[in-house]
């Protein structure tokens, strides 16, 4: 144990040449020679030689804690070493879900602030980004298994890499968020706050993957009060152009409606225009109508879009409104109540659940 620990304090004190020395002297028998085999293994990659020497070095089986876990992370970080992130995230994958369901739980690993964490974070984003691997099954499962996963180091490169992944790949990914949305007790992978589950979403629903289409609308629907919070807006407006895209768009018109809530003010002009063009491909005229007239009412119509609110005039054959302007000009009172009239309409469409 002594040239283990000699070995380490001077790895820590930036000399690897005496620390492989140390090592070395430490033999590779006992529990102490097996992790300075491993130790020089990660140093000297001379384990590497053939599967059966490698898989002897990280062979955790008969090893007391801490030590095994140490072993077991050893593995994981070679093998993603050596061109296999994705056998590491299974590995690190296997050894979360094991700690969880054995009687006498081991090391526990991946725990905000523990000696792990940024191990196994760089080896989840090491196989999001695994340019070898398509899919990247494993790398994702990892990351819906990594405790705190919304917080800590790399959160956001985590939650970027998988984003990739989701628009790349949605036919694949999403089932694999799915699946731990329907099978994540206690620790629930996408709750009403989860901005992870949501910016996840948001690049399936934008992807140009056409067989990834309907999986992208399923997980949008299925995520916990997608109609409110952070990116409903835009979750929203995305799902609607996939609705349009598979022939729905009266059903991707009422997904905006019901968010509509969520829209900052100076995005709203750009939100109900899309939203009433979605209603005319789907030959709602009344609710086109609501639309209109409500953006009329509301003043919210911008020169910037006033030749596609004259679009939708024409075909609601209905008088294009003015742009908006600071000039507010009296109304007769059937003019006021016709607005309100619209504007109530409105509301009440917004507040409907989506129908097809």
């Amino acid at each position: 144990m002594a040239s283990l620990r000699l070995g380490d304090l001077a790895l820590e004190a930036g000399d690897p040449d005496q620390a492989i020395s140390w090592y070395q002297r430490a033999g590779d028998s006992g529990v102490w020679g097996r992790l300075a085999v491993s130790r020089l293994c990660e140093m000297l990659g001379n384990c590497l030689v053939d599967a059966a020497h490698f898989s002897f070095t990280f062979e955790p089986i008969g090893l007391p804690e801490p030590i095994r876990t140490e072993i077991e992370m050893g593995r994981a970080r070679m093998l993603a070493f050596n061109g296999k992130a994705e056998m590491a995230a299974h590995q690190i994958k296997s050894r979360l879900e094991a700690s969880r369901l054995e009687s006498k739980p081991r090391e526990l690993i991946c725990e905000s602030g523990g000696t792990t964490e940024r191990i196994c974070r760089r080896l989840t984003l090491a196989a999001l980004r695994d340019p070898k691997n398509l899919h990247k099954s494993e790398a994702l499962e990892l990351l819906f298994a990594l405790p705190n996963r919304e917080n800590g180091p790399m959160t956001d490169e985590l939650a970027q890499a998988a984003a990739d992944v989701f628009n790349a790949d949605p036919e694949t990914a999403v089932p694999v968020l799915r699946a731990r949305m329907a099978n994540d007790e206690p620790d629930k992978v996408c709750t009403p706050t989860s901005i992870l589950c949501r910016i996840l979403a948001l690049a399936a629903l934008r992807s140009t993957v056409k067989s990834g289409r309907e999986p992208a609308i399923a997980l949008y629907i299925s995520l916990p009060e997608h109609k409110k919070g952070p990116l409903a807006a835009e979750m929203s407006l995305a799902a609607a152009e996939v609705s349009g895209q598979l022939g729905a768009p009266r059903f991707g018109a009422n997904l905006m409606a019901v968010a509509t809530a969520e829209v900052p003010p100076q995005k709203l002009d750009d939100h109900l225009l899309r939203m009433a063009e979605f209603y005319i491909a789907g030959r709602d005229l009344s609710h086109a109508e609501a639309i209109f007239d409500y953006a009329h009412a509301k003043n919210t119509i911008t020169k910037a879009h006033i030749a596609r609110w004259s679009a939708i005039g024409k075909a609601l054959d209905l008088t294009a409104p003015e742009p908006k302007t600071k000039t507010i000009t009296n109304s007769k009172d059937t003019d006021l109540s016709r607005a309100m009239d619209a504007v109530n309409r409105a509301q009440a469409l917004f507040a409907g659940e989506p129908k097809q």
